[in-house]
């Protein structure tokens, strides 16, 4: 630029002295003003072609400074006709397109990726170097239950689930969600730009451990099932030849026959409920209004309540939305979640309530609630809800919980159980509706 502006003012200096030129008065031998004026003449020459040569080139490679700065990879500079120059506006029009190229190929695989990440059944959450969320896909909120607009907040959001900042790098830790989903989250790292970024990736296990508890206890209890069932089968044979032998013995004996008869029946149905929740089949589902389908079971629900003196409440909220369902599984899971209210109820001295309610959680989700203002839950037993055959009622089999998430997992519904600190007990359930349903 300094070039520039020098001949600019060379090329001004010469024009004054050719004004001065023109304006003096010269003697009656003109050859002074001839040769002067020839020289001004060439210096004018030279001036134009020092333009051409210089500052012509000079603006060429400015006009390449602001296509870098303005991003414009699609315009090319023009030869100037210098060979040097040229030459350096071919590599720079060269480089332009290998420019262009490599970020069409960035941008290309940015957006794979992005959508990769998106549609990812995993969770992915990357964190700044300030702790605070630079991305977070859709899979991650909906395993968190969190809000889409939580990104570009602190990990400090998250505490309520896991904290991220406690896990270390490299490192995989399990945790356990409202809805009693187990999660899995490990700890890694990636590098962009010279730069390192941590990033978090959630994977629903579950099913998994589901599935792996079921085929653990299902061996067992075929097993018990199928030993029990032929003593069982041998002991009735038994007891009727028994009972059939000393019909006409005026004496205790008929009737100690009869009770060991009936405690050999209740071990068979005892056994058979256990086989009963490793034989669950595949949900045949079918289109039916919930709230209807609700209601038609109220009187039912009602003499349940009223075994604990519990007065029953259905509010319906849905109008006639329908959703997908097999109704003989779903009518069992609210019945037996209605009788664990109930006893939780008759536990306490309080007067008790029971209610039911649907309403729409999103234009596309309902949420069926059973509430109930009994004992509540406890943190310590809260951890343990949903495990197999686990109970803390003192004649309880561990049989009802196990059942009710077994059916609402075959549903694909999401569930979660927790006491308020209103006091009240709330059992939530996430029914999509018929047009969204996929299972």
């Amino acid at each position: 630029m300094r070039i520039k502006w020098l001949f600019f003012i060379v090329a001004a200096a010469q024009l004054s002295v050719w004004g001065f030129m023109i304006g003096k008065d010269y003697d009656a031998d003109y050859t002074e003003f001839y040769l002067l004026e020839t020289a001004t003449v060439i210096n004018i020459i030279l001036i134009a072609v020092l333009y051409r040569k210089i500052i012509r080139p000079l603006n060429t490679l400015s006009d390449g400074l602001d296509l870098l700065k303005a991003q414009d990879w699609n315009s090319r500079l023009r030869p100037v006709g210098q060979s040097d120059v040229d030459r350096i506006t071919e590599v720079f029009n060269m480089m332009l397109d290998k420019l262009k190229d490599q970020r069409i190929r960035f941008e290309e695989q940015n957006h794979f990726l992005n959508i990769l990440i998106e549609r990812a059944p995993v969770g992915v959450i990357i964190v700044g170097n300030d702790n605070r969320i630079k991305m977070i896909n859709p899979a991650a909120t909906t395993l968190l239950s969190l809000n889409p607009d939580i990104k570009d907040k602190s990990t400090d959001s998250l505490t309520e689930y896991l904290n991220l900042t406690a896990i270390p790098l490299g490192e995989t830790v399990t945790f356990r969600t409202d809805s009693f989903h187990t999660l899995r989250c490990t700890h890694l790292d990636f590098i962009d730009c010279g730069i390192s970024h941590d990033f978090y990736i959630i994977d629903d296990i579950s099913d998994s451990i589901t599935a792996a508890q079921k085929e653990t206890y299902g061996k067992v209890i075929r097993y018990i099932s199928h030993e029990v069932n032929n003593t069982i089968a041998g002991l009735s044979s038994a007891f009727d030849i028994l009972a059939s032998y000393f019909d006409k013995v005026d004496d205790d004996m008929p009737v100690l026959i009869d009770a060991c008869a009936s405690r050999a029946k209740t071990l068979g149905d005892f056994i058979a409920r256990y086989a009963d929740v490793v034989k669950l089949s595949q949900p045949e589902c079918g289109q039916i209004a919930i709230d209807r389908f609700i209601d038609s079971l109220s009187p039912f629900l009602k003499r349940i309540a009223a075994s604990s003196d519990s007065c029953y409440e259905f509010i319906a909220g849905c109008s006639d939305a329908k959703v997908m369902l097999d109704t003989a599984m779903f009518e069992r899971v609210i019945i037996n979640i209605v009788k664990n209210s109930s006893e939780s109820i008759g536990s306490t001295a309080t007067k008790g309530h029971i209610k039911i309610s649907t309403r729409f959680k999103t234009p596309d989700l309902i949420e069926l609630c059973i509430c109930d203002n009994g004992a509540g839950i406890s943190d310590d037993v809260r951890q343990l809800l949903f495990t197999p055959f686990f109970t803390n009622k003192p004649d309880g089999h561990g049989i009802g919980l196990t059942f009710i998430s077994e059916v609402l997992r075959k549903h694909g519904f999401r569930f979660s159980l927790h006491t308020d600190s209103d006091d009240l007990t709330r059992f939530n359930i996430e029914i999509p509706l018929y047009k969204n349903y996929s299972r």
